[in-house]
């Protein structure tokens, strides 16, 4: 069974993007997307394998302790995969001022943007962001800007239908 993991990077309520530099399969040349991808023999652990996906992908060292990542969730995909959502809030400078990095996987993206809610929906609406990317950015923002607390999962969501599950 194949896995993928994603960190939502909140920056000062803006989501961190990045736009890949070619056209995945069924999607347009340079699609946005959140930092992530899947995870790989050598990680040690998911939130390992995620925070390496980030490195690779945003070109700089992940900021911050990993104490800091949150779960948003587990997400099953159609292709029965299974996506596992971190997230993080970051300082502005933290993010930008970091010192780059060199992995092959920074040339596979066109560049990085932070992106309000608003800017987001109209990607979707664009279709210049991956339709799943845009339900965990949405399951995001609903818990995020509202008075819940994060729950705590206790099962898989499907991606297509994000309900929240606490456990008890």
């Amino acid at each position: 069974m194949a896995y993928s993991a994603y960190i939502i990077t909140d920056v000062e309520d803006k989501i961190l993007l990045l736009q890949a530099n070619y056209a995945p399969k069924g999607y347009p040349l340079g699609v946005w997307m959140n930092p992530g991808g899947r995870l790989e023999n050598s990680d040690s652990d998911i939130l390992s394998g995620a925070v390496r996906e980030w490195e690779e992908e945003v070109g700089t060292p992940f900021p911050i302790s990993f104490s800091d990542i949150k779960l948003l969730g587990i997400f099953s995909q159609e292709d029965g995969t299974f996506c596992i959502v971190f997230f993080v809030t970051l300082d502005k400078n933290l993010l930008f001022e970091s010192i780059p990095v060199s992995h092959d996987e920074v040339a596979e993206i066109k560049q990085r943007k932070l992106f309000s809610l608003l800017e987001i929906q109209n990607l979707k609406e664009e279709k210049k962001i991956f339709p799943a990317q845009y339900r965990f950015i949405s399951w995001y923002s609903q818990i995020r800007f509202s008075s819940r607390a994060f729950p705590i999962y206790n099962r898989v969501i499907p991606v297509e239908e994000p309900k929240l599950i606490t456990s008890k």
